[in-house]
């Protein structure tokens, strides 16, 4: 159970709510389908939230299965999303808050950033803290912005990510924009893959994330998707793994999410490597189906 506090963390006073132990997914999940809230519209203001958990460890076994479901090669290290699994009891715990102005269904991921600052040994304790940072109205809705900070006991930071996502508003609803064509030039074919009806649920028991849109239709109908979809962080984490056994690992990606990737399906990862001078080689990938038509996501390192 989560207290608020107001003592001094990493050098910085921290208010908030504090966790002795992972907050209860069950919970979480079961106030998420209870929750209630008024409609957002221009008005609506996402306000300072901010949750913290100390001490935080990979068990195992689930690190274990997700490397698995992943393509994860056992290295000793922690792989760069992974930090994001772990916050993700804290991600849950946030979104339904009483202070959060936003039903958690429906909400759209759009993208991630993500920065290691130093290496993440499979062993390590975390400190992990998830806040509110900031929002804005866009032409479908409002965009708001979750960090993510992993920090060691001496609160020295070693990892870091933003998650945006979005919440449409019925007053901005439009037709969509035609969708431009994804460009391959200078992109090389890396790997194809099925994506089997099961992912969802074998990523969930890797994860812990049990959301029921990326496990069976009767809980992705409900959102308006004929079936299952995958994880996004699962699209990703399958592609950077695929990376990696080619290319040294990279310390900063970001990701952007543009299609659902309905289960089950197939998909294909396109690769570009470009030399920077100076600087450090810039890798560039696309996932799509397996026609090239649908774009799953766009990934890159950036300069």
């Amino acid at each position: 159970m989560g207290q608020d506090t107001m003592s001094p963390a990493h050098g910085q006073p921290f208010t908030g709510t504090e966790f002795a132990h992972p907050p209860s997914l069950l919970r979480s999940y079961l106030r998420a389908a209870l929750a209630r809230r008024p409609a957002p519209d221009g008005m609506t203001i996402v306000p300072p939230i901010a949750l913290r958990l100390r001490g935080a460890r990979a068990g195992a076994d689930r690190l274990r299965r997700y490397r698995a479901v992943c393509g994860f090669a056992e290295d000793g290290q922690l792989p760069l999303p992974y930090p994001q699994v772990l916050a993700a009891p804290l991600h849950l715990a946030l979104v339904t808050h009483p202070a959060f102005p936003f039903r958690p269904a429906g909400i759209v991921h759009l993208r991630n950033c993500f920065a290691r600052h130093a290496p993440l040994p499979e062993d390590i304790a975390l400190d992990l803290q998830v806040r509110t940072d900031g929002y804005r109205i866009v032409g479908s809705g409002i965009e708001f912005d979750l960090v993510t900070e992993a920090r060691d006991a001496h609160g020295a930071m070693l990892w870091e990510s933003v998650t945006t996502s979005l919440v449409r508003l019925a007053q901005r609803a439009r037709a969509p924009a035609p969708r431009a064509a994804p460009d391959y030039r200078g992109y090389r074919l890396l790997e194809q893959w099925p994506v089997p009806a099961d992912t969802g649920r074998r990523y969930a028991r890797a994860s812990g994330d049990w959301n029921p849109i990326h496990l069976h239709a009767l809980g992705a109908k409900p959102l308006g998707f004929p079936r299952a979809i995958a994880h996004g962080m699962w699209s990703f984490a399958r592609c950077l793994a695929a990376v990696e056994r080619i290319a040294a690992p990279q310390p900063r990606w970001h990701v952007a999410f543009k299609r659902p990737l309905l289960l089950p399906g197939d998909a294909q990862l396109h690769l570009r490597q470009a030399q920077a001078h100076p600087g450090p080689e810039r890798l560039q990938l696309l996932l799509s189906d397996r026609s090239g038509a649908t774009l799953y996501l766009a990934a890159e390192t950036p300069d």
